[in-house]
């Protein structure tokens, strides 16, 4: 018997957040669906990819596999240095991106918001 819980149940998302409760208690950058921080110099872009790191190792240790090719970064500010990212986990570069779609809002590297309106 597996441990998934099928897609689209009730219980799945309750679930889910107690599963990744403590994704965020070992990292020093902010989560909120995503990683961000402010990287204004190469302390910081180093400091994120270590957060990176250990949500890797996180990941292993809970045996969730991450979709690399979902994960984007994407710069904002003229100060960001644009550090490269790598996904250690799977020794593999995370895609730099501009814009940005995600959940029906763009969003670009000069901090403007667009909707996309379905029809």
């Amino acid at each position: 018997m597996g441990s998934r819980v099928p897609e689209g149940s009730v219980r799945g998302p309750i679930l889910f957040l107690v599963y990744i409760n403590d994704l965020d208690s070992r990292i020093s950058g902010k989560v909120l669906k995503k990683l961000y921080d402010i990287v204004d110099n190469l302390v910081h872009g180093q400091s994120l990819q270590k957060d990176i790191d250990i949500l890797g190792d996180w990941a292993f240790l809970c045996q969730i596999k991450f979709n690399v090719d979902k994960c984007k970064v994407m710069h904002y500010c003229k100060s960001n240095i644009g550090f490269q990212y790598t996904c250690t986990l799977y020794e593999q570069a995370i895609t730099e991106v501009t814009p940005e779609k995600d959940l029906g809002v763009v969003f670009s590297r000069n901090l403007k918001v667009s909707i996309i309106k379905h029809r």
